[in-house]
């Protein structure tokens, strides 16, 4: 499913489930009235007393605490998940470039041409000797 259609699908869902909701609570609220407003049947019948509207809050306001706590704990889950996996990452790319500047120190330490030429080019000593070997590597590489 494509996102426009997760998105249309889920605005459907959204309007029935509140149109069944609104059903719902129409279809108590009438079931309610009924059972207050209907006289009993015989003598012995005990009417139910109609619930008090205060307890039917502090049950409503538990019901809604505990989905709030839920809803928060869930997100914070969510969240130490995430900054577990950011963990996991920041130290593999930490690895990857110890591993990176390893490689180019020993790239540097070993000796190739060029940074034997560097190498003589700074000792102060050797300066005549490279200037020879660079004059018989330029008259070689013209022959050739």
């Amino acid at each position: 499913m494509t996102p426009r259609e997760h998105r249309k699908a889920r605005k459907n869902w959204v309007a029935y489930s509140s149109d069944y909701r609104k059903k719902q609570k129409i279809r108590d609220n009438t079931d309610k009235y009924v059972d207050q407003n209907t006289p009993p049947s015989s003598e012995g019948e005990i009417i139910p007393e109609a619930p008090l509207l205060d307890n039917e809050r502090e049950a409503e306001a538990r019901r809604r605490s505990i989905v709030q706590r839920r809803k928060r704990n869930s997100m914070l889950k969510r969240k130490d998940l995430l900054i577990e996996n950011l963990k996991k990452k920041l130290a593999s790319e930490q690895q990857r470039n110890r591993r990176l500047k390893h490689r180019m120190i020993q790239k540097k330490q070993a000796l190739t041409p060029e940074s034997k030429i560097v190498e003589m080019a700074n000792d102060p000593n050797q300066k005549a000797e490279l200037i020879k070997k660079r004059y018989l590597a330029i008259l070689f590489k013209g022959k050739f």
